[in-house]
């Protein structure tokens, strides 16, 4: 039984062991940092998001805009009630093409497709009217919005939209998706659900961080340099890096660092400030943006009004 178990698993390669194992037990949110950790595509349905790499860093923030636009911030009520890919489409509807436009590139980016679809030759295959046949549409159809993907592998000759060469990705399945590529690649999405009083504090709050910490953030350049100076690595092989990966190595270094110049000034801190010292190789909450304008009240008379309670 052994030996059969070990010729099945030898037969997987490390993706289709993953894939299989994500699928028979449900697609379980705990095996979400097994992709992360992996580097390897998020498989959502039957579609698999991939991480973007270092190479393509910029032109991926420059299209991300269109997954972080705060609709409910607007006032415009029509655009409040619809859902975010909706929204998408009522921009266009007003003359304003640039997000879809965004959305489309930023899919074929993430999905590893071209922008048509090309038969073994490498030449575009002809659809309806003879117009090549796109990998990724955004349409709205019988009043609600849809993504439809072109599978891998599709019916030739091709006759046209059929859920037998697309996958079909509704407002609930954009959401997801939206969700998991800012995931990936190093983006957080503000709830909009919260009041929209904080929702502007949030975006004061951006504003002023972009402000203060101007000169102080080095260039992506730079943070290359760095990851060159740790690593040893080439050009190529920090482009050939994930955006999340990148990211990681360059935060995990910076922990290091401080890591290290705190146990050298260890014996001259009182008991107090030692045990605050956080190693390196420790788990790392990351605070949301909300969670970072936010003061908790004891530490606000604690920072205010320190001596209030020695007084008491």
């Amino acid at each position: 039984m052994d030996n059969l178990k070990t010729q099945v698993y030898n037969n997987y390669d490390s993706n289709e062991l993953m894939y299989s194992l994500y699928d028979e037990l449900g697609q379980p949110e705990i095996l979400r940092d097994m992709f992360f950790a992996s580097d390897k595509p998020y498989k959502y349905k039957n579609i698999l998001l991939y991480p973007v790499t270092m190479d393509l860093c910029m032109i991926f923030y420059i299209l991300a805009d269109c997954l972080i636009l705060r609709k409910n911030t607007t006032g415009d009520i029509e655009a409040i009630k619809r859902t975010y890919l909706d929204y998408l489409i009522y921009l266009a509807q007003c003359g304003n093409y640039q997000y879809l436009k965004c959305l489309e590139k930023l899919l074929l980016m993430v999905l590893h497709k071209n922008e048509f679809a090309l038969d073994e030759n490498g030449n575009p295959i002809l659809g309806e009217n003879n117009f090549a046949v796109r990998s990724v549409e955004i349409v709205g159809r019988n009043g609600k919005p849809y993504i439809y993907i072109l599978k891998d592998k599709i019916h030739l000759p091709f006759k046209g939209v059929s859920d037998l060469d697309y996958d079909i990705i509704d407002s609930n399945d954009f959401d997801i998706i939206r969700g998991k590529i800012c995931e990936q690649n190093n983006i957080e999405l503000v709830d909009e659900k919260i009041h929209p009083d904080k929702l502007q504090k949030i975006e004061e709050w951006e504003e002023l961080q972009v402000k203060k910490n101007k000169d102080r953030i080095c260039s992506l350049e730079e943070q290359k340099a760095i990851l060159k100076a740790i690593k040893g690595w080439d050009t190529e092989q920090i482009d050939k890096t994930t955006i999340r990966s990148f990211y990681t190595e360059i935060e995990r270094y910076g922990m290091l660092i401080d890591y290290e110049i705190a146990n050298i000034l260890r014996p001259n801190m009182d008991k107090k400030d030692q045990q605050k010292i956080i190693s390196w190789l420790g788990k790392v909450k990351k605070q949301t943006k909300l969670e970072k304008i936010t003061c908790d009240y004891d530490k606000f008379n604690d920072k205010f009004e320190p001596n209030k309670t020695n007084k008491q």
